[in-house]
Parts: C-alpha cells; sequence; structure tokens
C-alpha cells in the first residue's frame, strides 16, 4: 500500500511538474508576444512622431511663404498705388497742357 501510494504521489508530482513546465512556457510565450507588441507600439509611436515633426516643420515653412507673400503683396500694391498717383498726375498734366493749347487756339 505505501508503494502504490509512493507511486501515485510521484504520478501526481510528475503531473503537476508537467503542468508547471507548460504553464511557464506559455507564460514566456505569452510574454514575448508581449515584447513584441510593445516594441511594434514604440516603433508606431516614433514613426507618429517623426511624422507629426515633419508636418510641423512643413506648417512653419507655409508660415513663411504665407508672409513672405504677404510682403510681396503688401509691396506690388504699395508700387500701383504709387503708379496710379504718377498716371493722375500725368494725366492731369495732360490735361492742364490741352487745356492751354485750346486756350492758345482760341
Amino acid at each position: 500500500m505505501r508503494e502504490r501510494s509512493a507511486e501515485e504521489a510521484r504520478r501526481v508530482a510528475a503531473a503537476a511538474a508537467a503542468a508547471a513546465a507548460a504553464a511557464e512556457t506559455a507564460a514566456r510565450e505569452k510574454a514575448a508576444e508581449a515584447e513584441r507588441r510593445a516594441q511594434a507600439a514604440e516603433a508606431e509611436v516614433t514613426r507618429m512622431t517623426e511624422a507629426t515633426s515633419a508636418a510641423e516643420a512643413r506648417a512653419v515653412a507655409s508660415v513663411g511663404d504665407v508672409r513672405q507673400l504677404r510682403e510681396e503683396y503688401d509691396s506690388a500694391r504699395d508700387a500701383h498705388h504709387q503708379a496710379e498717383a504718377a498716371l493722375r498726375g500725368e494725366l492731369e498734366e495732360a490735361r492742364s497742357a490741352a487745356a492751354a493749347a485750346e486756350a492758345q487756339r482760341a
């Protein structure tokens, strides 16, 4: 009977050891999968951070472009106003000259 109990205890111990080994293997596999997922998530965060930085750089460059275009527009508008004023002056001079010529003919 003792032999039987000892044999049964060995079988139970062997089954428990096999179950523990299987559980340990499963835990290692889950840990490895979790590590792979964490690395993939970290790589995605890095990619998104780089994409965000690139987008921010493009936005800053666009702001610079807009500022430059605004300055060019303001400069062109000022030049247009100056040219318009000069043309008005020339038109007035031409009208005055035409009026003077008309007066001399009369």
